[in-house]
């Protein structure tokens, strides 16, 4: 992850911001004050380097904590809304998704279940796993702030399925792409 060639390599949408050309990666240990797997409020997360995937409680605390580079910050769902409307390509048959996953440069990615990388889903059993797997639910999500402050937010995109923002639980790991205004 090399900050300074976000600016040059980065995209600049129609709503404003510029989009990081590739994920947010630590790249150091850090330690996260307010955030803990149980919710208690009192304790500290450690968060490894190489870390890839957070859940929306790690990347908010990241971003208030000062832990991404200065000056970007995580996509609202407004700015993410702008982005379906820009990039949006119904010519898209195979892969509705591609156009906003090429002009973004976004990835199928998403959460790693303990020892296997697993596409943006939080299943609990190694069944459904197998089986996400094998349907090829291939997705990537990434993380959006929701405007109002209400519910976790993701920008969802699918092999076979439209790029959309819908909701989905604060705990799973989704992907972060940055923005600066």
């Amino acid at each position: 992850m090399d900050i300074s060639t976000w600016f040059k390599n980065g995209k600049i949408t129609q709503a404003g911001p510029i989009v990081a050309p590739e994920n947010f990666v630590l790249y150091k240990e850090v330690v996260l004050t307010g955030v803990d797997k149980d919710g208690d409020p009192d304790e500290a997360t450690i968060l490894h380097a190489g870390k890839k995937f957070f859940t929306l409680d790690e990347a908010e605390a990241l971003q208030e904590q000062g832990y991404f580079p200065e000056g970007w910050r995580l996509p609202t769902v407004t700015e993410a809304g702008a982005w379906l409307k820009e990039f949006l390509d119904e010519n898209f048959v195979n892969n509705p998704s591609g156009n906003i996953m090429t002009q973004l440069n976004l990835k199928f990615n998403g959460f790693i279940y303990p020892s296997m990388h697993i596409y943006n889903h939080c299943p609990t059993d190694q069944e459904a796993i197998a089986s996400l797997v094998d349907d090829k639910m291939i997705e990537g999500r990434f993380w959006l702030l929701n405007d109002n402050g209400d519910d976790a937010c993701s920008l969802f995109v699918h092999r076979i399925a439209r790029p959309k923002i819908q909701t989905y639980y604060r705990g799973c790991g989704h992907s972060v792409r940055l923005v600066h205004d």
